[in-house]
């Protein structure tokens, strides 16, 4: 336990980015831990997260994401991390 509270307190937004890690890629995609931690990090901080996403594992989150994911609940997840692909409707299914 307080290892796990040392790593949160060293850098928050890398022990968040290895827990989604583990939710998308684990043995088994975990669709409740993704969305947890995607609605309940700020707007900045999500951004942080992908950030650190990117930096630990050399690959975005959204291409993780597309690879576990599907249809609409792939680009529900795709708009939380990555707002500025507004463009992305619920009816273009040509991505998926």
């Amino acid at each position: 336990m307080e290892e796990k509270i040392l790593k949160i307190a060293r850098n928050v937004q890398l022990y968040f980015a290895e827990k989604l890690h583990e939710a998308i890629i684990g043995a088994r995609c975990d669709p409740s831990t993704i969305i947890r931690i995607l609605v309940s990090r700020s707007e900045i901080d999500l951004y942080d997260i992908c950030e650190e996403y990117k930096r630990k594992y050399c690959r975005s989150i959204v291409t993780d994401l597309k690879e576990t994911c599907s249809g609409d609940f792939y680009r529900l997840l795709k708009q939380l991390v990555d707002p500025q692909n507004i463009h992305l409707s619920f009816e273009d299914s040509n991505e998926i």
